[in-house]
């Protein structure tokens, strides 16, 4: 049974939901009370975003064993998520109460609160940090964790020296060279030529009939991580004609299954050129599609999706679909950049543990938005945060008339809009408009030089 319930865990955090899902049912059906496959199961549900069921599951799992911490920090996430930050900091704590060196209970926790004063956790942390039974894993988290306090407490020096052990100690490799290249090769392809090719007819890529989908329902939201996208996103899903979907992949699964049907094989984008009109078609409808799925019966006539590396993809999103609306949003480079550098990124963000990576690929976003401007002008609409948080209304009215929406007053009140939020800033978006990131890279300042330089370049 045990070997059974560590493979389903393994296919749940593979993305092989379906298999796992099929694994924890055998399980269950012979073993009724296997904690573990119930817990397998909320993992599942977690990854579809089906939180009341995963908060079912966990809830179950921690009823047949209310002794693992495991159990209850899954739990705490579900809450998170939904919103209910005080009930998922009682989950933490409990997780943390059962096993004292549950580090990423420690992190949830210390994103999830504000902290005013010196709290008692503090020497929890510093205690687990300097016992020298740790692995590198949990002392990232750890110094993840304090860092964050620190911060609150506008301690900066101790924030920044334990947020930069965090990021050295995460282990996560990235190579640049790649992202570099990638953007050189999209710069390449998506030129003016190529879409007015794309858009006649008897050009080879389609008989006379136009690529993609007319529908004007998808919105796409793009730009670096932590420049306030989840706050536009929250605010585009507190209108009642629009749903947020989230960050889907549909968009580079797209770009990867049309690669599978080219010979001899080629990467991304070197290939769009001898991929007919109507397989775009085929594929934009497809994409719609799963968007209606995933409003699971509700009616919605625009869908959001908030895959922010999607900036690598504005040429085949104006392919698949000529009419979307796509919105950048953009941040001081410096404050979006520390702010990655605060946050432990669990999995796609692999830049984000090093400042001088972390310039880079600003640089690399930087330059591929200018070029996409050029090709699309004002199909791109462009949000600064910062115009945002000085006069929330003044943008919130231009973001809808962009996206072609009526003003709705539930707009401006998108803190207490209930839906389940999947990123780093869940704890930001329930809370009303505030300023203080706004130039929070001063306080850090002698710390960042390696970021500065980078971005000089």
């Amino acid at each position: 049974m045990q070997a059974q319930i560590q493979q389903a865990t393994q296919l749940a955090q593979g993305g092989q939901l379906e298999q796992a899902e099929q694994i924890c049912r055998q399980v269950l059906s012979r073993y009724p009370k296997a904690h573990g496959a119930y817990n397998v199961r909320g993992l599942v549900c977690y990854r579809r975003e089906d939180m009341k069921t995963a908060l079912k599951h966990f809830e179950k799992a921690i009823k047949l064993n209310n002794n693992l911490a495991g159990y209850y920090h899954n739990a705490g996430n579900v809450h998170s998520f939904l919103g209910g930050l005080d009930r998922a900091a009682e989950y933490y704590e409990k997780a943390i109460e059962l096993q004292s060196d549950h580090a990423e209970s420690y992190q949830s926790l210390a994103d999830i609160k504000r902290y005013t004063n010196h709290d008692p956790i503090i020497g929890k942390i510093e205690k687990l940090l300097s016992s020298g039974t740790l692995e590198q894993t949990q002392e990232s988290y750890l110094h993840f964790s304090i860092g964050k306090i620190y911060d609150d407490l506008k301690e900066f020096d101790k924030a920044f020296k334990h947020y930069a052990v965090g990021n050295l100690k995460s282990g996560v490799k990235c190579d640049i060279q790649n992202y570099q290249n990638f953007a050189s090769n999209i710069k390449s392809t998506y030129s003016r030529e190529y879409l007015e090719k794309r858009k006649s007819s008897g050009n080879g890529m389609g008989a006379g009939s136009d690529a993609g989908s007319d529908s004007t329902a998808p919105i796409f939201i793009v730009g670096k991580p932590r420049s306030g996208s989840t706050l536009i996103e929250q605010v585009l899903s507190s209108h009642s004609k629009v749903m947020g979907a989230g960050e889907l992949m549909d968009i580079d699964l797209i770009s990867r299954a049309l690669a599978s049907k080219v010979t001899p094989k080629l990467s991304y984008p070197q290939f769009m050129c001898v991929i007919p009109n109507e397989v775009l078609t085929a594929y934009a409808e497809g994409c719609l599609e799963l968007r209606r799925q995933k409003s699971k019966g509700k009616s919605y006539d625009y869908f959001v999706d908030k895959q922010l590396s999607n900036f690598f993809f504005i040429g085949l999103i104006h392919e698949l679909f000529p009419n979307a609306k796509i919105i950048n949003v953009q941040r001081n480079a410096l404050d979006s950049c520390l702010s990655c550098f605060f946050s432990h990124f669990s999995e796609g963000i692999n830049y984000a543990f090093d400042l001088r990576h972390l310039g880079e690929m600003c640089n690399i976003y930087q330059d591929l938005m200018t070029h996409w401007r050029g090709l699309l002008g004002n199909q791109v609409h462009d949000i600064q945060y910062e115009d945002f948080v000085n006069d929330q209304e003044a943008s919130t009215r231009a973001l809808l008339a962009y996206c072609e929406l009526e003003w709705e007053e539930g707009c401006l009140t998108y803190h207490k809009t209930e839906r389940s939020v999947h990123t780093a800033s869940l704890w930001q978006v329930r809370q009303p408009v505030y300023k203080r990131s706004v130039e929070r890279w001063r306080h850090y300042e002698k710390h960042l030089q390696p970021l500065i330089e980078t971005l000089k370049h």
